[in-house]
């Protein structure tokens, strides 16, 4: 705090006439019986002006809230003064100046202005806003064209905890004209550039802030202790400036240039104000402009430096999902210290709210409980202050609901589809949805496709216990699946957040004119800003492009099993530690995974184009020649769009999007791009994994089970046989045994295996968790069998087809090769038409053109 050096005496005092037969007056504008002398509430006068004419000198008029702007006096010329005390009255409001207003006829110099107020000698003005108050623009420039906001006969007549505000004058003083003004607050006033008077003129000015008026701030002014600074044109014209803020430098003792700072109600100072403690004692009078006792010494400006703060503001996160409450501004002085109130009970940290003691509360995650009303208390040596309250809303969602009320604030009241709920809801509230499938309802945004939920304001809807228990189901068209029937299932607008659901059966218009609005994203269309995270989506239809996800950002997303021309999974969006496996595109060009996707930290794998079960039914997770950029990604063909990618398996276990013990991508991700938490609600580790799930070894616990599905248990040795298991819970490691050898870890819950020799192998795999360190295990046998020569029986000639056979043995591969000459060299050649793996015994193979000449045919496996 900084220590004045101003201890001048002035013989500066406040005071008013008092006699004998002094009497107390009353104003209230919504009086319903106004009767002269107005000596009490239930008689008041309805104008200052009446309640003036009825008073004599010394008395005291008490002034209730309202906007006075009727009524007045004629004290020079023809200018109305809307309150002229013409007496040695004091005038005073009862509750200040934000909500006691004398006005005038608008800022505008000419015959129709009025003036604010008109000052005698020994008259005071207290605790009231001056504005729209101005002058006339001809005559006498002392009485009819200065003070605007109010004109006084001489430094006798004092105007106190005033706010004087956009008046105006021709001459000068568009503010003040004379008078000695105490704790007031002159902002925004002008007067016409040819005269002198700016904002204040020929006035004493104690404790005073005069800021942002259009001409110059004083001119021949005696001020103290006041703040005369950002005023257009110049901050001063002559006068004397003692302890003041005033720029240029004004000379005279205590004075500075330094800005003031003030708090962002530009009245304040700051807590890093200069005009801190920059005051003379010997010029403090009264209290300040908001009736706070003056420090010793006390602040410059009008106002002193008490604790204040602003209402803090709700903010949703997206990453993890939750809100912040902060962004006040506040002035405590030194050692400022927080805490956080949530229905006035003191919030401390808990694993949920975080920041409890700093200025910015955080929470991770949104539950019913916490809806209520937050406030943040600010304490210092100077004392301590409380917030305005700033209530978070939650709206509720059942689908079994049975009394659904507006604004569904409670479950009882719940709404039974969501998008009742995001029409009841205001930005930055916030959608519970509990467990259901929610396939009514919707809004349409373009044309005349449904969403079954439109997210069209900046809120979060979120599930209570997560996308397994709580879907948004679409509806695709019942002829053509993408048509005039089809509802998508969300559309996500910019700053809107849509957390823990399954999003299937969506789809989107059929025909038409190609737009993105209508024929893109058939689970979720979103918008630059908008956010899908913690969600599956399957089974999902587009026309054009994004089967699963359109635009937008998706964060810790499993997209599968959707479909569309381009981006069967995801078409040009951000893609956060999702999981993108099993799309599909018809097309080799449209990237049946992603297409003009940014991917960070996904697996993009197993993605198809083609027709399902058809030759050309291929590889597709993204289209080579297409924009995709790719980074820390597992992804296959390596893309050359990227960096910090692999190629490798991502071995899921059987559910095919949590990762198996030996995943290649745990571990493999980037910190850059993974915050929060995975589709199951578990931190990400530092570094993630790769994927919308995180494998945390000290959470897999619970009880173990595993058992085999395998359709065949017979093999031929040296060839491979893929074993299929079914595991239940959680499993932290996997140990497959297949009977010759020792144990292998770095597989999934598909174990394959290739036995040299002929025999009969147990195979067995063994699961371990947190609770199970011994293991749980299950075991099946397998029968190796002998790798067998093929031999060719029964050569016929069949309907003119050469015809013959031989036995096959399962899952060895064969072809059937001819050539027509056994004279060296021998080429052979492979007849285009293969043999099923999946045979185990006699194949009868005919060859058509076999008859028109001589061919030899031999069997070849591998």
């Amino acid at each position: 705090m900084k220590t004045s050096l101003c201890f001048l005496a002035f013989g500066l005092s406040l005071f008013f006439a008092i006699h004998s037969t002094a009497s107390t007056l009353y104003v209230d504008l919504n009086s319903r019986n106004p009767a002269p002398p107005f000596s009490d509430w239930g008689t008041a006068a309805t104008s200052i002006q009446d309640a003036i004419d009825a008073a004599t000198d010394g008395d005291q008029i008490w002034v209730t809230n309202g906007v006075y702007n009727a009524g007045g006096r004629v004290m020079a010329g023809n200018l109305t003064n809307r309150a002229a005390l013409n007496k040695a009255v004091t005038v005073q409001s009862v509750n200040g100046p934000l909500v006691t207003v004398i006005q005038g006829a608008g800022a505008t110099n000419g015959n129709a202005a009025v003036r604010c107020a008109w000052l005698t000698n020994n008259a005071s003005l207290v605790g009231f806003t001056l504005t729209g108050g101005a002058t006339r623009n001809s005559g006498d420039a002392f009485s009819l064209e200065s003070g605007g906001g109010v004109w006084c006969a001489s430094s006798n007549a004092t105007v106190t905890g005033c706010l004087i505000i956009s008046n105006t004058a021709y001459a000068d003083g568009g503010g003040a004209f004379q008078g000695t003004l105490n704790s007031c607050l002159v902002r925004s006033n002008g007067s016409m550039p040819n005269f002198f008077g700016g904002a204040v003129y020929s006035a004493s000015l104690n404790n005073c802030t005069v800021v942002s008026n259009s001409v110059v701030g004083t001119t021949q002014c005696r001020s103290t202790n006041s703040i005369v600074y950002y005023n257009g044109g110049n901050n001063y014209s002559g006068g004397t400036f003692y302890c003041c803020c005033v720029k240029p430098s004004a000379g005279g003792l205590g004075n500075f240039t330094n800005a003031p700072e003030l708090f962002v109600d530009g009245i304040h100072p700051s807590g890093t104000s200069p005009c801190i403690g920059a005051g003379t004692i010997s010029a403090m009078i009264g209290v300040d402009f908001f009736g706070h006792t003056w420090a010793s010494p006390p602040s410059v400006g009008c106002a002193e430096a008490v604790p204040l703060v602003t209402t803090p503001q709700i903010q949703l996160t997206s990453e993890p999902v939750g809100f912040t409450i902060g962004g006040a501004s506040f002035v405590a002085g030194d050692m400022a210290g927080f805490n956080w109130l949530k229905n006035g009970t003191l919030l401390q940290d808990d694993g949920h709210f975080s920041s409890t003691t700093s200025s910015n509360l955080v929470a991770t995650g949104v539950t019913f409980a916490d809806a209520g009303n937050y406030q943040l208390v600010v304490s210092s040596s100077a004392g301590t202050v409380t917030s305005s309250v700033v209530p978070l809303v939650i709206h509720c969602v059942n689908w079994a609901g049975t009394n659904p009320t507006p604004p569904y604030t409670d479950w009882a009241t719940a709404a039974t589809n969501i998008q009742d709920a995001i029409d009841a809801a205001s930005s930055n509230e916030f959608v519970l949805v509990t467990n259901g499938i929610y396939s009514g309802g919707g809004k349409v945004m373009v044309s005349d496709l449904t969403n079954r939920v439109a997210l069209n304001k900046a809120l979060a809807v979120m599930s209570v216990n997560g996308c397994a228990n709580t879907v948004i189901e679409g509806q695709w068209d019942p002829v053509s699946t993408n048509g005039p029937g089809a509802i998508r299932c969300a559309w996500i607008g910019d700053g809107a957040v849509l957390n823990g659901f399954t999003l299937c059966n969506g789809a989107t218009r059929g025909s038409g004119i190609i737009t993105t609005n209508l024929h893109y994203g058939g689970g979720a269309w979103l918008s630059a800003n908008g956010l899908i995270s913690d969600c599956v989506l399957t089974n999902n239809q587009a026309l054009y492009a994004g089967g699963g996800v359109a635009f937008g950002t998706a964060n810790n997303c499993l997209l599968t099993y959707n479909t569309s021309q381009y981006g069967g999974g995801a078409y040009s969006a951000r893609l956060n530690n999702c999981t993108i496996r099993e799309n599909h595109t018809p097309s080799s060009s449209g990237g049946a995974g992603v297409s003009s996707c940014k991917s960070y930290n996904s697996i993009i794998a197993n993605n198809y184009y083609g027709l399902f079960g058809n030759p050309d039914y291929q590889l597709a997770n993204y289209y080579i020649g297409s924009i995709d950029t790719f980074t820390n990604c597992c992804v296959s063909p390596l893309p050359f769009r990227g960096s910090d990618n692999i190629t490798a398996s991502p071995l899921f276990l059987a559910d095919n999007f949590h990762l198996a013990p030996a995943s290649p991508c745990r571990g493999a991700g980037s910190s850059l791009y993974a915050s929060g938490y995975d589709i199951d609600g578990e931190p990400f580790l530092n570094p993630p994994s790769i994927g919308c799930d995180e494998f945390i070894e000290t959470n897999m616990t619970g009880p173990l089970s595993v058992t085999f599905n395998n359709p065949s248990t017979e093999v031929v040795a040296n060839h491979s046989l893929h074993i299929f298991a079914t595991i239940d819970g959680r499993p932290s490691s996997l140990e497959w045994l297949f009977g010759d050898g020792p144990a292998v870890t770095n597989l999934s819950y598909i174990g394959y295996h290739i036995w040299t020799n002929a025999g009969t192998y147990p195979v067995t795999l063994t699961l371990y968790n947190m609770d199970h360190p011994e293991g749980v295990s299950s075991s099946i046998l397998v029968n190796v069998d002998p790798f067998l020569s093929p031999s060719l029986t029964s050569l016929n000639i069949v309907s003119n087809s050469c015809q013959f056979s031989f036995f096959a043995q399962l899952f060895v591969p064969y072809n059937i090769q001819y050539t027509s000459n056994l004279s060296p060299p021998i080429t052979w050649q492979t007849i285009p038409q293969p043999i099923d793996i999946f045979t185990n015994g006699t194949v009868t193979f005919s060859d058509p053109i076999g008859t028109n000449g001589m061919r030899f045919y031999r069997v070849k496996g591998q």
